[in-house]
């Protein structure tokens, strides 16, 4: 998830949420 967030500028935002 944190990861997600620190991108937060694409998809990865998104993968992150269905993550948790």
């Amino acid at each position: 998830m944190e990861n997600g967030q620190q991108q937060g500028s694409g998809p990865l935002l998104i993968q992150s949420l269905a993550a948790d």
